[in-house]
């Protein structure tokens, strides 16, 4: 029997590779733990560069991905239909829920706008210099994405190492200010580590307080 992660199950990790993919190991929270044991099973492929792991869904493992994404379509049918009352009290709980993410998410945004200043435009950045860097990261992050066959997550260590060898000038710190004006401007999305302790450069992350080590970027 497969190891089951605090939080996660083999099936639910199945669930989000996709086929034909290769997919970090270190991206699905729980997949580095059991690699090895879907690998056992059959259910996955894995290929190692260095310390890191890329797993690709086999013939058995997608079919099994398919009875579990197919599953609770199937049970659903015999939960009993909610009221109206109760359905428009869960709808009501819902969006007061989705009122208070808004009101985070914007008191989160003006704190970034004042500690970052005020990317007014297109998100790229005024004259100093960021908008050159932030067109730059974009098309990097699309080139190996394309190049590695990511499927649209990128290392955040793989990213400073290609503008490196682009020859880009600017700092870590500049590179980082630059991923989250970005992502500010909804052009990626900045994924943390689940495992922090166990990624494989986690100096070329980025720690910040409530969201962890961010060390993956996401293409929108």
């Amino acid at each position: 029997m497969l190891p089951r992660p605090m939080g996660t199950t083999p099936e639910a990790i199945l669930a989000r590779l996709e086929p034909g993919i290769e997919t970090p190991a270190g991206a699905v929270r729980g997949l580095a733990t059991i690699a090895e044991a879907l690998a056992a099973d059959g259910l996955v492929t894995l290929r190692r560069d260095g310390r890191k792991v890329w797993v690709t869904l086999t013939a058995a493992g997608e079919a099994q991905r398919a009875r579990s994404l197919s599953g609770p379509r199937t049970r659903a049918t015999t939960v009993r239909p909610r009221s109206r009352t109760e359905t428009a009290e869960r709808l009501a709980d819902r969006v007061a829920a989705l009122e208070a993410q808004v009101a985070a998410l914007s008191t989160r945004l003006e704190a970034l706008q004042a500690r970052l200043g005020d990317g007014a435009g297109d998100g790229v950045g005024d004259g100093d210099g960021v908008g050159a860097l932030a067109t730059t990261i974009l098309a990097s992050i699309s080139d190996l994405d394309a190049r590695l066959r990511l499927g649209g997550i990128v290392p955040i260590p793989e990213l400073r190492q290609e503008l490196r060898d682009r020859g880009e000038r600017a700092d870590d710190a500049a590179v980082s200010r630059a991923l989250e004006m970005l992502e500010r401007d909804w052009k990626i999305d900045l994924a943390a580590a689940q495992a922090p302790t166990q990624v494989a450069n986690r100096r070329a992350g980025i720690e910040r307080p409530g969201r962890g080590l961010l060390y993956y970027i996401a293409r929108r």
